[in-house]
């Protein structure tokens, strides 16, 4: 754990703390739902889309790379852990 936190003080370093977020709108389908930042477990790859696995068992599909995911939800508590895999640090 100390390295990481390391490595992420480095990264880090002179930038301004980023805001957290507390909702996240997702497209699916024809649907928009607006959801908790907290309710996201875990976001997984799946071809062009990105999966969104939701407390309570929900899963939703969004046509998003995994890369521009990370990116919006970085501010929510949401980490990379695998090339095809972002999870709640809250759900850890």
């Amino acid at each position: 754990i100390g390295v990481f936190s390391v490595l992420m003080a480095l990264r880090n370093r002179g930038e301004a703390a980023p805001v957290p977020i507390k909702t996240f709108d997702i497209q699916d389908g024809g649907r928009l739902h607006r959801v908790e930042t907290a309710e996201i477990q875990a976001v997984s790859s799946a071809g062009n889309y990105v999966e969104f696995r939701l407390t309570g068992g929900r899963r939703l599909l969004m046509r998003l790379t995994m890369s521009a995911a990370e990116e919006q939800l970085r501010r929510a508590g949401l980490v990379r852990v695998h090339r095809s895999w972002l999870v709640n640090r809250a759900h850890v």
